[in-house]
């Protein structure tokens, strides 16, 4: 059933409603009846309600009488879509009597085979270091799932499949091998039902492994900004850009950095623990001019194998 939060129309302006679902199952029935007053000395009539399919109205009082209530049954179809669901009903009346009435609707609809909390992981690791995430699936269907394998072809990571309710629930665990090549990969783990699947589960295996001497983020953006704004002295300061830099589980790590930008200001400051830097940029507002930002930040480091990291800075001064 649909949770409402909901008020009497206003004359004197737009009403904007919030409608919930919550979590409904993917054939589960949803509908409420709406009722609203007609605070006017006139008749209000519905001249057309518009939906975000697949909502639908029903019963619709066309005609509602002053002081009168009126009301629609508001469904929520069977065409729907698993995931978060977002839609909009707009109910418009003849000659202007009242303004148009709008109101949002959310809820989430349930798959029937669902994946917790997503149907992929997204796990990253230092250089060396393995590290395991787990997600679960869970089947909200009559009939039993039951999963036999899981299959992927990736020379970084394993997966193992485990049954924690026969045909109803089961949890995949994935480990990153943090001595595989350093990078970002994006690649697929397929799992094998018996009896099959007319589409077949994927799941989506995301996967970073830093290396030894690494930045956040990949690239420094400081936006595109009014000249106005970009030569405002508290406005740049509270708009700067902050670049970690990481050598983790060490200590004595050291660097030098500087910027290719005359109108950049660049500050280093070391972490307690000795293994990272945090570096602020921010613009010097006498020094901008209109155009487009394209820099870098050149980081020298006393590692032995990451001796120079350049990391790029973007960005726009508009006229």
């Amino acid at each position: 059933m649909l949770l409402l939060a909901f008020q009497a129309l206003s004359a004197q302006e737009n009403h904007v409603a919030q409608l919930s679902f919550d979590r409904v199952m993917w054939d589960d029935p949803v509908s409420e009846v709406l009722s609203f007053h007609n605070p006017t000395d006139q008749i209000l009539e519905i001249k057309k309600i518009s939906l975000t399919p697949p909502l639908r109205a029903e019963d619709i009082t066309h005609l509602i009488l002053p002081g009168a209530k009126g009301s629609f049954r508001l469904v929520l179809g069977e065409d729907r879509q698993p995931g978060d669901f977002r839609g909009t009903v707009r109910v418009d009346f003849k000659k202007g009597v009242l303004p148009s009435q709008i109101f949002e609707v959310q809820g989430y609809v349930v798959p029937p085979i669902e994946f917790e909390p997503y149907p992929a992981f997204f796990i990253a690791t230092h250089a060396g270091e393995s590290k395991t995430s787990s997600l679960q699936i869970l089947n909200h269907r009559d009939e039993a799932l039951v999963l036999t394998s899981a299959e992927s072809h990736s020379n970084r990571f394993s997966t193992k499949l485990v049954t924690l309710e026969a045909g109803k629930r089961y949890r995949l665990d994935l480990t990153l091998d943090g001595n595989a090549d350093a990078g970002r990969r994006s690649e697929e783990i397929i799992l094998h039902a018996d009896p099959a699947l007319q589409r077949p589960l994927v799941v989506q295996a995301n996967t970073i492994i830093r290396e030894p001497v690494y930045h956040f983020p990949d690239s420094v953006d400081l936006g595109a900004l009014p000249l106005k704004i970009a030569r405002d002295n508290n406005m740049v300061k509270s708009l700067s850009q902050v670049l970690m830099v990481y050598r983790p589980n060490t200590s004595g790590f050291e660097i030098e950095a500087s910027v290719d930008l005359d109108y950049v200001d660049l500050r280093s400051e070391p972490g307690p623990d000795g293994d990272r830097y945090q570096l602020t940029l921010t613009l010097i507002p006498e020094k901008v001019a209109p155009g487009k930002i394209d820099g870098f930040v050149r980081i020298n480091t006393n590692d032995l194998e990451f001796r120079v990291i350049e990391v790029p800075v973007t960005g726009y001064i508009l006229e």
